[in-house]
């Protein structure tokens, strides 16, 4: 009771019923999408915002993509093109540049273990300012213009992803597995992509679906929440999630880690 108790004081002081979600897209250029063959409204952030608002609610996505970026380059900037925005839900997927291995190099740009370490260190410092981290696995690099090797050195980080969210107990959307899913089924993945790195409309549609499946359950724990605010009479308490608690604990608690 206690407990049950707590939670509630914690949700019921300042919510805001008909807030607008803000949710950040923050990555790398398969997060900025826009490029030669992908308009700005094509982008699966934007396909995720147009999906989530016909459905009925009030979200605003943000596009926080810059094409080259790692996770470490990614921290540099979380505070101005993240934080500054108040998001309650960010949705974080690099990988691909992190991987990479440069011509005369033999190691990729930045290690698993630090990838894995600036993962963390994102969600830790989202918690703090109470915004809940969506996880994405990058996509894969499609033959023929990229040799197999190529995805044996991602998948590396592609399981540190997962291995992250499982750990944090972060949301997972899993879009390396969705393309290899299609690969073995024999679709064409070329044909879901710009140039066999960067997701066309058809790609970016795809992983905008596989987005909004998942905050389809998130907002309806942010909207079970911000009801019960609504509904508990708890005069004078002292903080209320429409971020903080609705975008973090409570999913946290009932929705646990699943890959999707």
């Amino acid at each position: 009771m206690l407990v049950l108790a707590g939670l509630a004081a914690l949700v019921c002081s300042t919510a805001v019923a008909d807030e607008a979600v803000r949710i950040v897209c923050f990555g790398d250029s398969v997060t900025k999408a826009v490029r030669p063959g992908v308009e700005p409204h094509e982008t699966f952030g934007a396909v995720l915002e147009q999906t989530l608002n016909d459905a009925g609610r009030t979200v605003r996505v943000f596009n926080a993509g810059v094409g080259g970026n790692t996770t470490t380059q990614g921290l540099a900037r979380l505070q101005r093109d993240v934080l500054d925005r108040k998001p309650h839900y960010v949705v974080v997927m690099f990988g691909l540049n992190d991987s990479w291995v440069d011509s005369g190099r033999s190691e990729s740009r930045v290690s698993i273990d630090d990838y894995r370490a600036n993962l963390r260190t994102m969600i830790a410092q989202l918690r703090g300012q109470g915004a809940s981290t969506v996880l994405m696995t990058p996509n894969p690099a499609i033959a023929p213009k990229y040799p197999p090797h190529r995805n044996v050195t991602l998948k590396g980080y592609v399981e540190a992803v997962r291995d992250v969210a499982r750990a944090e107990l972060v949301p997972l959307v899993d879009v390396y597995r969705r393309f290899a899913e299609l690969g073995i089924e024999g679709a064409d993945l070329n044909a879901l992509f710009t140039d066999a790195m960067h997701p066309n409309p058809a790609g970016q549609r795809m992983i905008a679906e596989m987005l909004s499946a998942r905050f389809d359950g998130l907002l309806a724990e942010r909207e079970h929440a911000l009801a019960a605010c609504a509904t508990t009479a708890l005069p004078g308490a002292p903080f209320c999630a429409s971020r903080r608690f609705v975008g973090h604990r409570i999913g946290r608690r009932r929705a646990g880690w699943s890959r999707r």
